[in-house]
């Protein structure tokens, strides 16, 4: 079993998806607050294989209505969860942005990254205007 190496996966077009990665420095400005710094502007657009882990929840409360929701992104792309200066990855996918809070390196094979993503998206992206996510049938519900 320790000869198992399912790393071809993420070179698969059959799974793998382009997402973007913005990863960025933290530096205390002349007023003395922390900002932060991108590393490469815009991003860097990546592929990767993304599941997404339980759908989205929606947490309703006296502040207001909130939606959560957690992708597992693997990838050959380095991610990472933060630390003293640099802050955690920012992964964009779907429309949406999620912030990285889980990064396990695995090494074997060519090696990859698992990455558990928290939503990050204030108001996330209306995943039936996503394309590719097919419209509910004219009898209702995804199945008529």
């Amino acid at each position: 079993m320790a000869d198992l190496d399912v790393s071809d996966v993420l070179d698969d077009p059959d799974f793998n998806t382009p997402i973007t990665v913005l990863s960025s420095v933290e530096q205390v400005g002349s007023d003395g607050l922390a900002v932060a710094i991108e590393i490469v502007p815009g991003g860097v657009v990546v592929m990767a294989v993304v599941i997404p882990d339980g759908g989205r929840d929606l947490i309703q409360s006296s502040a207001g209505d909130m939606i959560q929701g957690d992708i597992t992104v693997y990838t050959r792309y380095p991610l990472t969860t933060g630390s003293r200066t640099r802050e955690p990855d920012v992964v964009f996918w779907n429309g949406d942005s999620y912030r990285i809070i889980q990064a396990k390196p695995w090494l074997f094979g060519d090696g990859y990254t698992q990455a558990i993503c928290k939503l990050a998206t204030i108001e996330p992206a209306d995943p039936l205007d996503t394309p590719g996510v097919p419209a509910p049938a004219p009898g209702g519900g995804f199945y008529g």
